[in-house]
This record gives structure tokens, sequence and C-alpha cells, in this order.
């Protein structure tokens, strides 16, 4: 949430806002257009008022409670992906406290206007709201990027079975060798201060990669991705150079495929699945650098 008003709604003034970036506006003006489009939708479009737009590079989210007379507007960034149901929600949240804090009934709304320094004792209240969402969200979050490690732990795994199982017919030792300098040299890419978690990762040549000893909530979900997708990507760009393109279908089909596709749900809801299996099955026009697998999902 970047902005919020919380708004008379006969008369569009602006009975509290709060402004959670460094951007300045002026408050009562920017409440008068909210309440202004609100009124024309009701009115002039004959519908039930304003639910969500999105303006300004901001989605903004409306919670109209009309036994009150008042709106409460959010507008936050496109970036954060919040549900405006989720967020209608919390606005719930927020005004019920606001009106339990100030003793507001709808009598005491019938008053034509109202100014922001009015109720700025609402500041601390809020605060606390906000925190305690943020405190479920990490909570959240680290068990969703726990999940996300556990899964990629057990693909990686299934390549290394796969790599097995083509002992027969592939240099295996040139074959581990690429494996292992490309995850000594994962280490490089990142800023080693700031994302010292990558260290963490590992290659045995009996064992594998070994990612599960990273701690995931000292990592962006988006960096983490962008890691564990790098390796995976240079798996397979490494079957294909020993196998073939054909020959690397075969073993990610027989060996890494099922578990994908019995998984499938989880992978859904950890927004891994497309990536996954695009990644898995594209054809490889050439074989990348460290650093193209690497900006590879920089849009992951």
């Amino acid at each position: 949430m970047d902005h919020l008003w919380i708004i008379q709604k006969d008369s569009s003034s602006a009975m509290y806002y709060r402004n959670f970036t460094e951007i300045r506006i002026d408050p009562d003006l920017v409440s008068g257009l909210l309440g202004a489009l609100n009124n024309f939708s009701e009115i002039e479009m004959r519908s039930q008022g304003i639910e969500s737009i999105s303006m300004g590079g901001l989605n903004w989210v409306y919670l109209d409670n009309k036994e009150l007379h008042i709106l409460v507007v959010a507008a936050e960034s496109k970036r954060a992906n919040s549900s405006p149901d989720l967020l209608r929600a919390r606005l719930s949240v927020i005004l019920n406290a606001f009106v339990a804090k100030f003793n507001i009934t709808a009598d005491s709304m019938q008053k034509s206007a109202f100014f922001v320094a009015e109720f700025p004792a609402f500041d601390a209240e809020l605060d606390n709201i906000v925190e305690q969402w943020k405190e479920v969200e990490m909570i959240t979050n680290a068990g969703e990027l726990f999940d996300m490690l556990g899964v990629f732990q057990q693909i990686l795994n299934l390549f290394m079975t796969a790599i097995q199982n083509q002992a027969g017919n592939v240099d295996m030792p040139q074959l581990l060798s690429e494996l292992k300098s490309f995850t000594d040299s994962l280490q490089g890419v990142f800023d080693v201060q700031e994302n010292a978690e990558f260290q963490k990762i590992t290659f045995d040549e009996d064992r594998g990669w070994t990612v599960i000893t990273l701690d995931p909530t000292k990592l962006t979900k988006a960096l983490l991705k962008k890691g564990l997708f790098a390796i995976l990507r240079h798996a397979k760009s490494v079957l294909v150079k020993h196998l073939g393109y054909e020959g690397m279908l075969n073993a990610i089909a027989q060996d890494i495929l099922p578990y994908i596709f019995t998984s499938w749900d989880l992978l859904e809801i950890l927004d891994l699945a497309k990536m996954l299996v695009m990644t898995l099955l594209e054809r490889p026009v050439v074989r990348p650098a460290i650093t193209d697998l690497f900006e590879a999902q920089s849009e992951a």
C-alpha cells in the first residue's frame, strides 16, 4: 500500500490521508478526484461505484461504506501484484479501526467538510495494523520459499539420476567437471556481500547439487528463482552437449517429468510450473554462457 485515503463521500473531503512513499501529493485535491470518479460511476453509469481502477501507474482499490457515507481508497504500485479483494478486505479492517477510535456514526458524518489535520492520531493505529500484516506475509513467504527450495533440490537430484543413467553413453568425468565448474563460478555472478547464501550451493560428483542448505529467507523470491533456474538451465545445456537434444529429452522424460506431473498443483501454487516445463523442453539455439543463463531468469 502506497497511499491511503478515508474520504467523506458526500463532499469528497479527505478525513484522513497517509503516504507511505516519498512522492508528495495534495491529499485534498486527489480525494476530490477520487470521490468525483466514484460519484460519476454511481450516478452517470448507474453502477455500484468503482471497485478498482488502474491509473497513473498505480492500482486504486475502493471500499464504499454506504451506511457511513465513507470511501476508503488505497493506491498501490502495480509491481506489488496484490489482489484487489485482499486489499479491499484490509481497507475494511482499517475503516473499522478508524470508526472505533473516533466514535464515528452516520449522524456525525453530516458535516459538510473534513480536513486531514482533524485525525492525525490514527497514524499509530495504522502503523500497528500494517506491521501485523507484514509479519504474517513474512511467515507466509518464508514457507513458500522453503517449498520452492525443496522442489528444486528434488529436481536437481533427479537430474543427477538422469545423468548417472547415461553413464555408458557419455564422457562422465568431463560432464561432471563442467557441472562442477559452473556451480563454483555461479557464486561469482552474485554480490557475495549482499547474497552470501549462494556460496552454500555445492556440487559433488557422487551426490550432485546441494541447494537445500540455503536459507531462502535471506534472499528475495526473484533472486532465489534466478539462481536456481540458472543451475537448471546449465545442467540441461550440458546434457544437450553430451547427448544431443533428443537424448536429453529422453533422459528428462524418463527421470524428471514424472515428478513434475505428480507435483503439478504445488508447482502451480509456487508459480514454477510453466517456467520449469519451458526450461526443460525448449530447444536450445546455442550453448549459453553463465551470464546468459543468469540473465534469462530476470523476468521469471
